[in-house]
């Protein structure tokens, strides 16, 4: 999720002091990461952003929900792009690619449920 989070922060090519702490407070207080390790991993992505495809990320990140059995896929994926959608009005301004990029993520969501469902009900 760090890849993804810092991806959409650098979409506009400046991840600013407001998003990165938002990005650090998400994973700290909202989802009880050890605040050592959250910097720690925020630092060693942010030194390989360049290694990240946002699709890629994406489309990786809604397999792992869809074969885990402890992930709820539709409100993971909602929670998800909340969370997204967070750090792009940290900073007061809303980016036109940013919103594209959520808006590009979300479809990516949508479609990987929908392939989850079209599965279960053929099971049948």
């Amino acid at each position: 999720m760090v890849p993804l989070a810092l991806k959409v922060a650098d979409v506009d090519e400046n991840i600013c002091e407001s998003e990165k702490e938002f990005i650090n407070k998400e994973f700290i207080n909202e989802w009880g990461y050890d605040p050592v390790f959250v910097k720690e991993g925020v630092s060693f992505v942010s030194s390989n952003l360049s290694n990240y495809s946002i699709k890629d990320v994406a489309h990786s990140l809604a397999e792992f929900q869809k074969v885990n059995s402890d992930c709820n896929y539709d409100a993971m994926s909602k929670e998800l792009v909340m969370f997204l959608s967070g750090i792009m009005e940290s900073d007061n301004r809303i980016d036109e690619k940013e919103e594209r990029i959520i808006q590009d993520i979300e479809r990516i969501f949508f479609q990987a449920g929908r392939i989850n469902i079209w599965k279960k009900i053929n099971f049948f």
